[in-house]
């Protein structure tokens, strides 16, 4: 499903309307309200980063992917890859690599993605260091421990010897438009519409002055992924 502009402020405006039948104080934008269209085009990214956020990683949809080489070997935004004593894969990342979120994790000798990393300092994370307890090839774990500028990933999965695969990470890049072949204004990424719009219609009324009304879009959005 694509998300247009021009049916993002369509679809607020209606609301709005929708909303004034009960409240005569609610603020209707004519349909050739500029700054109405300038607002939702503004708060749009806001909008879709926030539910980007929120969801849990299952729902949404890799936009592309990072390549981690076999450890040993080194590529762009990747600042080292190593294949440790224990059979874990480390990967070291440049977080300036402009993306928002890393949705799957998955060993290029495994069908399995992860799209949970665990943070380093959970229960889950300290019983990697203990052979009977981590992760297994089957059910491998993922743990994250983040700084400022860089992200390390360990990837726990007990395989029998062999070469030590690369590394594949899902992830989903920073909302931005782009214009289709129509000349339209087309907004990416495009999955879970309906929640963005609820969250974006909840922050153009608070925009207005209506944060009372602004709530129930906001728990409205909240019901796609939940």
């Amino acid at each position: 499903m694509k998300l247009y502009l021009s049916d993002a402020v369509e679809f607020v405006r209606t609301r709005m309307d929708e909303l004034s039948y009960n409240n005569d104080d609610m603020i209707v934008p004519s349909d050739d309200d500029r700054n109405f269209d300038n607002t939702v085009e503004k708060l749009l990214p806001d909008a879709a980063e926030f539910v980007c956020r929120a969801a849990p990683a299952h729902l949404l949809e890799p936009q592309g992917e990072i390549a981690v080489p076999a450890p040993g070997t080194t590529t762009a935004g990747i600042l080292s890859s190593e294949l440790r004593p224990d059979g874990s894969i480390a990967v070291t990342i440049d977080l300036d690599g402009g993306f928002l979120r890393m949705v799957s994790f998955k060993s290029d000798d495994s069908d399995i993605f992860v799209t949970q990393a665990v943070p380093f300092d959970s229960p889950e994370a300290r019983m990697q260091a203990n052979p009977h307890t981590r992760g297994t090839y089957d059910n491998p774990v993922v743990v994250a421990r983040k700084t400022p500028r860089r992200l390390r990933l360990e990837y726990y999965s007990v395989r029998d010897g062999g070469t030590a695969p690369g590394f594949t990470i899902g992830k989903i890049d920073k909302p931005s438009y782009a214009i289709d072949s129509g000349g339209k204004s087309i907004f990416s990424p495009d999955f879970l519409v309906p929640a963005v719009l609820n969250r974006l219609t909840g922050m153009v009324l608070e925009t207005y002055g209506s944060a009372q009304q602004a709530q129930a879009f906001y728990q409205k959005s909240a019901t796609y992924y939940a």
